[in-house]
């Protein structure tokens, strides 16, 4: 990447966690914050993120303008063109935030801050599905990859923390500990946590990161092959919900509930009887509807789901969707 003499490296954080864990949440709630440094986010589904309308300066492309001086560019395909043309921008951004996949591991991203001289990297922020963790990590799939996001991260955001009882948070924390302990833990609902946390990606003073002892491998010789394998362990299925019926709210968490485990990740955009047009956000158990303020583009409108490969419930979606 182009490297200036004349810019201090930007910090970098990255964000990770299974799906449905509660990254976008996370990052929703640091946008809003009234002392955001001007940050560059880079996400890959712009249609998650909740920009308050008093925060949107703009949509060009690829990329949303914030009234704070942040964006949010999408990665697309390719996140090295995308952190290029970040680190090109002029005034250069004070830091860079990226949300990592659900299915990625982090580390494999935040070493880009190791190497690169235009990059300082700040630290790994791993989220925690409180509610769900236990049962995924009880499955022989996804044991190896959800510990493989948390061995290397520097704060662990234990979400959804009301959902789970004081016994339950503390079997979560226990495993937690034991996947990754030299993480500092805090317990968060819907990913609102004191941005102190995360350093000067947001304002605030820390120290830079740098390579742990027994983790000296850097990005350009570390295998890709385990990262390959893991991801073809999943398997999406998607629809246009162009000609969908309105479904009733509760009748569809009904549905979907037999569908857990099978279908790890459920969102998109669906008609409700109760509200309109309205996001839909299934994991772990749970659907969560967010009414939208008006019908969301016909190029946007589409459900995508993601599963265990042949194990994702194709047909059952299929047949509910297209009712």
């Amino acid at each position: 990447m182009l490297h200036s003499a004349n810019v201090q490296p930007r910090p970098l954080t990255v964000i990770g966690g299974f799906l449905g864990a509660g990254k976008t949440s996370l990052l929703n709630h640091l946008l809003r914050m009234p002392d955001m440094p001007r940050c560059a986010v880079l996400v890959n589904d712009f249609g998650a993120i909740n920009i308050d309308a008093g925060l949107l300066a703009g949509v060009r492309g690829d990329t949303i303008a914030l009234t704070n001086g942040c964006v949010c560019c999408s990665i697309g395909d390719d996140l090295s063109n995308a952190m290029i043309r970040v680190l090109a921008a002029t005034p250069p951004f004070d830091s860079i935030v990226v949300e990592a996949s659900g299915i990625s591991d982090p580390w494999r991203i935040a070493q880009i801050g190791l190497v690169d001289p235009d990059l300082r990297l700040e630290s790994v922020v791993v989220v925690v599905d409180c509610d769900s963790i236990l049962q995924q990590a009880n499955d022989p799939l996804l044991r190896d990859g959800l510990r493989l996001q948390l061995v290397h991260a520097d704060l662990l955001v234990l979400n959804k923390a009301d959902l789970v009882t004081p016994a339950q948070m503390a079997q979560v924390l226990a495993w937690c500990q034991a996947a990754c302990p030299q993480a500092v833990t805090v317990p968060a609902t819907q990913g609102e946590i004191d941005p102190t946390l995360l350093g000067s990606s947001f304002g605030h003073a820390s120290r830079p990161r740098t390579t742990r002892p027994g983790n000296t491998e850097n990005f350009a010789n570390r295998p890709l092959q385990a990262s390959r394998q893991h991801a073809l362990a999943f398997e999406t299925w998607s629809i246009s919900t162009t000609a969908l019926p309105a479904f009733g709210s509760e009748a569809l968490r009904s549905s979907l509930a037999p569908l857990a485990g099978r279908l790890l990740r459920l969102k998109g955009q669906v008609r409700t009887l109760e509200h309109g047009w309205a996001e839909i956000q299934f994991a772990g158990r749970r659907a969560n509807f967010r009414r939208l303020a008006q019908a969301p583009d016909p190029a946007l409108q589409q459900l995508v789901a993601i599963g265990l490969s042949e194990q994702l419930p194709r047909e059952q979606l299929a047949e509910l969707f297209s009712a």
